[in-house]
């Protein structure tokens, strides 16, 4: 569970300041925190990169973000994949295994037709194929 420390806060408040809001210029890109490794506070402090987006993150000053526990929670916002970059990927992805496939049966089907040309010249050895002249 993250827990926001009173101590991240007031970093965060100190150096970004409380009032600056979502449809501002944020000062900058939201730091990973090293314990979870997510990126948080871009909904107050910081943005996102450009392929990300901010969803909402509750969180309690000094608490887990369990809404059991406290009901004081205020959001701090998330950084995550965004949408279209979702899509995107999603369809290279289809793309990709459809392109596998194809691959995968040009590939056994040349096999086959080659080893079905070894066996006819087994079976028929006096058999000459040759190609028809103009």
């Amino acid at each position: 569970a993250y827990h926001l420390t009173n101590e991240s806060v007031a970093f965060r408040t100190a150096a970004f300041g409380a009032s600056v809001n979502a449809h501002s210029k944020l000062p900058m890109q939201c730091p990973v925190e090293v314990t979870t490794g997510e990126r948080i506070g871009c909904r107050h402090v910081c943005h996102c990169t450009w392929f990300e987006s901010c969803y909402t993150k509750a969180a309690f000053a000094g608490e887990s973000l369990s809404t059991e526990e406290n009901d004081s929670a205020h959001d701090v916002g998330i950084c995550g994949m965004s949408v279209a970059l979702i899509v995107l990927v999603s369809i290279a992805m289809f793309l990709a295994s459809a392109l596998a496939m194809m691959c995968t049966r040009l590939v056994l089907a040349e096999r086959e037709r080659r080893l079905e040309m070894l066996l006819v010249g087994i079976h028929f050895p006096n058999l000459k194929c040759r190609p028809s002249q103009p």
